[in-house]
């Protein structure tokens, strides 16, 4: 979605007649200036969200702590049902 934002907000700023004034003499020189713009500004987002995580580091430990104990108490049920089906048997 933000590329899409990105891409669409450059040309139309590309086509505003206040950015056409200055490119006057040249409409390819126009195109070439916001298609680098747009890729200068793409690559800028892609670095953000390369270096700031979706999830917060103190989170993901959280999560993880969370997933673990949870198979604990899932292996510990186990183990009590096996037990108990020993001892039913005997």
């Amino acid at each position: 979605m933000s590329v899409i934002a990105v891409v669409t907000n450059c040309s139309l700023i590309g086509m505003s007649p206040q950015v056409k004034a200055y490119f006057s003499e040249s409409e390819t020189q126009l195109i070439l200036w916001t298609v680098a713009i747009e890729h200068v500004l793409l690559a800028f987002k892609f670095i953000l969200s390369f270096i700031i995580p979706d999830v917060p580091k103190h989170i993901q430990i959280k999560l993880s702590r969370l997933e673990f104990e949870s198979l604990e108490a899932l292996k510990k049920k186990k183990m009590l049902e096996a037990s108990e089906l020993t001892k039913g048997i005997q």
